[in-house]
């Protein structure tokens, strides 16, 4: 077998275990798989579901609060910019208008429109 399909195998295992310099190792004889075909000793990992449902909800949580933070800094400079261009001050203030607006639409897009 390639260390690919031993690392395929084991990385579901419970007996799995972690060596910094040579990698995954089974944890019960300290050393590299070496099994051929099936391994005796393999015992499915229930863990690993429960772990990536986790992984995946942090994932969603910081996308949902990036995209709200694009929405909410998006309005602030197309806003600013606005009222600034409106105030009279002698500039349009494009750059923040424009800026703000996509940040503002980049932010929708990728919450959904739920971010807030």
């Amino acid at each position: 077998m390639t260390r690919e399909e031993y690392i395929n195998i084991c990385s579901s295992c419970a007996n799995r275990g972690f060596d910094p310099s040579r990698g995954l190792i089974c944890s019960l004889s300290s050393d590299l798989p070496a099994f051929e075909d099936k391994c005796e000793d393999f015992k499915k990992d229930e863990t690993i579901k429960e772990r990536q449902a986790v992984a995946e909800s942090i994932e969603e949580e910081r996308d949902t609060s990036s995209a709200k933070n694009d929405v909410i800094w998006g309005a602030v400079w197309c806003a600013g910019g606005l009222i600034a261009t409106l105030a009279d001050l002698g500039y349009v203030f494009w750059g923040a208008i424009v800026f703000g607006g996509f940040q503002l639409i980049k932010g929708l897009s990728n919450g959904g429109g739920k971010a807030l």
